[in-house]
């Protein structure tokens, strides 16, 4: 099998936020979280499904990125799906969960096909505006 090649390496996470930084003294677990319009105080959920819709794992935690959170959550659906006789044979990822590490670690296992995007949509849609535009939902 062909290793596909990247032009670019995975950007590293914005890690402008500091981990400890809080704003409400109410919920001590909670953190400032950033997002497409800015900042946000609260948690990070994370999610994996089947195609047909079936939640197989799930999380929430106050990490900011999610690129920590990929192989833990592939372990987690993989030993959820295995108890149904149905391991996941293809994982689709988006551009949160890209490192190196993920990479790395989604190459060396046998049993899964994954694919990761490069790339943030937002990032798409200011080079191809054209193909942006006819997307339907």
């Amino acid at each position: 099998m062909e290793k596909n090649r990247r032009k670019h390496p995975p950007q590293k996470p914005d890690e402008t936020v500091k981990p400890d930084a809080k704003v409400n003294m109410t919920d001590f677990e909670s953190r400032i979280q950033k997002n497409a319009k800015g900042y946000v105080q609260g948690y990070n959920a994370q999610a994996a499904a089947t195609e047909d819709q079936v939640i197989a794992a799930f999380d929430v935690v106050n990490d900011a990125n999610d690129y920590h959170r990929f192989q833990p959550m592939l372990d987690q659906a993989q030993k959820n799906l295995s108890k149904m006789k149905s391991p996941a044979r293809t994982i689709l990822a988006d551009a949160g969960y890209c490192s190196e590490s993920n990479l790395e670690a989604l190459e060396s296992r046998k049993d899964i096909n994954g694919l990761i995007s490069t790339r943030k949509e937002q990032e798409m849609r200011k080079k191809e505006p054209a193909a942006s535009s006819k997307r339907r939902f």
